[in-house]
């Protein structure tokens, strides 16, 4: 008689869906197909002792925040130590310095394109009404209706003028002060279109300048067979004439002239016609222009000794 036994149907186990479980990492859950209640506690059952200090909420599982809480703890001490704590505060101090410094760089940035918004809609504004004021007449840039020029710079345009001794077509001595043609052609255009002009004069073998300002004049010159005419409400014209040679023209006019007690060479640069040198004054250094006939002295003073003295005898003005 053979020994056939079956199972009986308490020998059977079977595995229901609900109850099958893959395996997990310590604190990782898987994938299972067991209810929420059944998968919590089997999580928690797989937590060690030192990672059950870390589940916070209680969920029987690590999420990924209490995982690097964990991995802090390389001795499983259960909570993590004060030195790292302390270096994680350090971190987070130092990013939120400099998370700061780029919010207000971030403003600064904002700020000067603000600035530089708003100066460009001023300039667009400036420019459509100097357009709608201006007009250009004969490359001149002048205001609409009038002959009146705009200046358009806030330099000063220098030209270098030369004051000396020449001998003159019938043998006498002469002083002139010259400039090149080239030099006055480019001043009378600077002048009309606007712009501020300056002479600098100087002297053959002395050791200094004098700067004459010119324009703006109270009137602009016109070529006048070659001559210009720098005009001023006080009377100080400086007049340029190019007729007597095809490379210099000869500047003069009381706007040249020096007034007492500022520096000269010769009598004529002065306006008393009266200049000074002293013998002690080192060779190359200027005189004085001083006072003649009370030429160059107030209407109640009188020149002695080439200085101007008051009512009383004294001496207002003190010259070398």
């Amino acid at each position: 008689m053979s020994d056939n036994t079956s199972p009986t149907a308490d020998s059977i186990v079977t595995f229901s869906p609900e109850t099958k479980e893959e395996t997990m990492e310590e604190g990782i859950p898987t994938t299972s197909t067991s209810s929420n209640r059944q998968l919590r506690r089997a999580e928690s059952s797989r937590l060690s002792l030192v990672s059950k200090q870390y589940d916070i909420r209680g969920e029987g599982h690590l999420d990924e925040t209490e995982q690097k809480m964990r991995a802090m703890d390389r001795e499983g001490r259960g909570y993590v130590p004060n030195e790292q704590v302390y270096q994680i505060l350090q971190d987070q101090s130092r990013m939120q310095a400099s998370l700061n410094a780029a919010k207000r760089l971030l403003i600064l940035f904002a700020v000067l394109l603000v600035i530089l918004a708003v100066a460009n809609i001023g300039i667009a504004f400036a420019a459509a009404k100097l357009a709608k004021d201006t007009t250009v007449q004969n490359d001149v840039l002048v205001v609409k209706g009038t002959d009146t020029s705009v200046a358009t710079n806030s330099h000063a345009d220098l030209y270098n003028i030369e004051t000396s001794e020449t001998v003159s077509g019938n043998g006498t001595t002469i002083v002139v002060t010259t400039m090149t043609r080239a030099d006055a052609e480019e001043m009378r255009t600077s002048c009309i279109g606007g712009g501020s002009v300056n002479l600098v004069r100087s002297w053959p073998y002395y050791r200094f300048n004098d700067v004459i300002s010119v324009c703006p004049a109270d009137s602009y010159p016109s070529n006048n067979n070659n001559k210009y005419t720098f005009a001023y409400t006080s009377g100080n014209n400086i007049e340029v004439d190019c007729s007597t040679s095809d490379d210099t023209c000869i500047v003069s006019g009381k706007g040249l002239l020096q007034e007492v007690d500022q520096d000269c060479v010769f009598n004529e640069d002065c306006a008393t016609n009266n200049c000074l040198v002293e013998s002690w004054i080192p060779e190359g250094d200027p005189g004085r222009c001083a006072c003649l006939d009370s030429v160059g002295c107030a209407n109640d003073e009188t020149c002695v000794d080439n200085v101007c003295q008051g009512p009383n005898g004294t001496n207002d003005n003190i010259v070398i």
